[in-house]
């Protein structure tokens, strides 16, 4: 959930800016920006696409259910989310290491201005994908009398469709005027009278209330609500009952991933309040220097490790990637 074009420029090229301060050891700035972005992002981000190709394998292979539809659904828009937040984090750190600085800022002003509302819509398909796979497992563990009525395949595949739509119309306004109109949409004019009432109500009230606020609200709800289904269940010693309580515990364990992963967004717009010059907070030498790139890779992070999360917390995913691994057929 980044925001404002010229600010996002003013991020991707944080790192290799001059020192702010003549003692700052610039080599340390330029070491950082290569082993966290290119190393570690690259790194993530090539992890992170291999994991959610299995975990579509190993879903599309089980025996289908609502959990496990929503959590291939998730799965591709997770590997969505990597794509477009790998280029975002390794497009204009590469840009400057091959391209004179002219060609960089250009890759980078492009990028800002229509790719990162590409960035949004996906990364908000993933974590609304996340609530309707909580949504499943919350309705069969604590609402079992209203299955029937709100979990089916087809409820599932109409709640991602809407996901997909509203993700897009949400971004829409912002990516054209991002895109085609990037001279009206600076940073510094948007603080103007003009463009107060966009700033205010849509890229401030409108977008985190959807982005941020009522997802995250809903899943840390729905959690509460499956720690107290497995409290109940586990008394129940059988392997199904078990499978159960594993796989609700994993996604209690994805919903607490999701909530720390995702809110960098929230706590950037609040270091923006705090730092009235961020443009040079960031810069190498600057109190937020090393904040710079951690949303994208936070929200890169977020849509790698759920593969992980299943694997350690649930054996019947974990027999899947054995049975994929070792190209045994899949039950």
């Amino acid at each position: 959930m980044l925001n404002s074009t010229t600010d996002e420029v003013v991020v991707m090229e944080a790192t290799e800016q001059p020192a702010i301060f003549s003692h700052v050891d610039e080599a340390s700035c330029e070491a950082y920006y290569i082993w966290l972005r290119l190393v570690f992002g690259g790194f993530v981000m090539i992890i992170g696409l291999i994991a959610n190709i299995l975990t579509i394998m190993i879903m599309r292979g089980k025996t289908k259910t609502t959990t496990m539809l929503a959590l291939t659904y998730l799965a591709i828009a997770d590997f969505s989310v990597l794509i477009i937040y790998g280029a975002i984090n390794l497009i204009p750190a590469i840009a400057d290491k091959v391209s004179s600085q002219i060609g960089a800022y250009k890759v980078k002003l492009f990028i800002a201005s229509c790719i990162l509302q590409l960035s949004q819509s996906s990364n908000l398909v993933s974590v609304y994908i996340t609530v309707i796979v909580i949504w499943q497992r919350y309705v069969g563990v604590c609402l079992p009398t209203k299955a029937k009525t709100y979990v089916s395949m087809r409820i599932v595949k109409v709640q991602v469709v809407c996901v997909v739509i509203g993700a897009v119309l949400l971004y829409l306004p912002s990516f054209c005027m991002n895109c085609f109109f990037p001279e009206k949409m600076h940073f510094d004019l948007r603080s103007t009278a003009i463009h107060a009432g966009f700033t205010i109500f849509y890229d401030l009230i409108l977008s985190y209330t959807i982005s941020y606020i009522i997802p995250i609200i809903s899943l840390v709800t729905m959690s509460f609500g499956l720690v107290r289904g497995l409290r109940n269940m586990k008394f129940q010693g059988d392997n199904k009952q078990k499978t159960k309580q594993e796989m609700t515990f994993s996604l209690v364990v994805i919903v607490i991933v999701v909530v720390i992963c995702q809110s960098f967004a929230p706590i950037r717009r609040i270091l923006r309040w705090k730092y009235p010059s961020y443009k040079m907070a960031i810069r190498c030498g600057g109190d937020l220097f090393y904040f710079g790139p951690i949303e994208v890779l936070f929200v890169m992070i977020n849509s790698s490790c759920n593969f992980f999360i299943l694997v350690v917390c649930a054996r019947g995913f974990r027999a899947g990637v054995i049975k994929v691994v070792w190209f045994i057929p899949i039950n």
